[in-house]
């Protein structure tokens, strides 16, 4: 009787572990039963805030854009504004933004007049305030959200606008494209121009001068420029193409050059002293009366470049140790003092021509 007692018991024990366990397992599914329907809510939630913000940046831009169109200056004013606080509300906005915005200044601004115009054309008060507006929100936005987007301002006229940039950074002009712009006057102090299309742009005067330090040129394009007695002092214009411009009585003193692209450039009475030239392209380049005191040509092109006096101009200033590390050849046209000097014949005669 008792063994049987004890079996009893032990089946009973075991009735209530499985018991326990499937009550524990049902209050477990329960929970996460419970868990998962929290979440959806939120993720629907979340979906829905997401539709409704959406929604509302949508009518926030179209609202914006209308206004654009507007023919008081003051309601387009208030759409550039709304502009600008989408792109801050809406990151993946932005390059649309900037689209919009570029478009609107080439809209609301004149075709930039020849580079022969009379000087008299020059504008020193700058753009009207709804371009400026426009331009100073695209200078100050954040250029980490820019995605594909770029500013393109190109053919036209933008003398005196304020491409500064706010605060302590500068105008982000990353990759803009200002070929064939009138930029006199223009104040791009500390502006990142890294990758920006210049060709033909119109740089020229002495308005630049001290604007243009600190401005990020690298890789440029600014073939055919008119960057005439500039200050370029110090500054980054390495891999540009500079091809037909012209650096007539500008400073390039430590200036980095650096494989940037230079034939036929106009380079009257330019100081590069302590330049950078190292495998600059000068093929055919007149660099008559150029001072080059100092400047790295290290594997710098020469080839049928004048070095020598001509129109009016002296000698270039360099020495026998430059020229030996460049690319020279029998056409390249060398200060007598020079051309006769063993060490460069031996120099024009290798086969490697430098």
């Amino acid at each position: 009787m008792p063994a049987a007692n004890s079996g009893t018991a032990d089946q009973e024990n075991r009735w209530w572990t499985r018991l326990e366990k499937s009550v524990g397992l049902l209050v477990s599914m329960a929970t996460l039963a419970v868990a998962a329907f929290a979440w959806m809510s939120i993720k629907q939630v979340n979906s829905e805030q997401n539709i409704t913000r959406e929604g509302q940046i949508t009518d926030r831009y179209n609202a914006a854009v209308e206004n654009l169109g507007n023919s008081s200056q003051d309601v387009r004013l208030g759409g550039i504004y709304a502009l600008q606080r989408i792109m801050e509300d809406s990151p993946r906005d932005q390059p649309t933004v900037i689209d919009v915005l570029s478009a609107y200044v080439r809209a609301h601004t004149s075709k930039a007049p020849s580079v022969t115009a009379d000087a008299s054309l020059d504008r020193p008060d700058g753009p009207a305030n709804d371009v400026a507006a426009a331009l100073s929100v695209l200078r100050d936005r954040e250029s980490r959200n820019n995605g594909s987007g770029h500013v393109d301002l190109s053919g036209r006229d933008l003398r005196g606008a304020d491409l500064r940039g706010a605060h302590l950074h500068g105008a982000d002009l990353h990759r803009a494209d200002f070929h064939d712009t009138d930029l006199r006057g223009v104040d791009l102090h500390d502006a990142d121009l890294h990758g920006a299309n210049l060709w033909s742009a119109n740089l020229s005067g002495s308005k630049l001068d001290g604007h243009l330090r600190g401005v990020d040129l690298h890789d440029a394009i600014l073939n055919m420029a008119d960057l005439s007695n500039t200050d370029l002092v110090g500054l980054n214009l390495h891999g540009a193409k500079l091809g037909s411009a012209n650096l007539s009585d500008s400073f390039l003193l430590r200036t980095d050059l650096s494989g940037a692209m230079l034939r036929g450039a106009n380079l009257n009475n330019v100081n590069m002293t302590n330049a950078t030239l190292v495998s600059a392209d000068l093929l055919g380049t007149v660099l008559a009366g150029v001072d080059l005191t100092g400047a790295d040509l290290t594997h710098a092109d020469l080839r049928s470049a004048t070095l020598n006096a001509t129109d009016g101009q002296d000698d270039t200033t360099v020495s026998i140790q430059q020229l030996l590390s460049a690319h020279l050849d029998k056409d390249t046209g060398l200060p007598a003092k020079l051309a006769n000097d063993t060490r460069i014949r031996k120099a024009i005669e290798s086969p490697s021509g430098g």
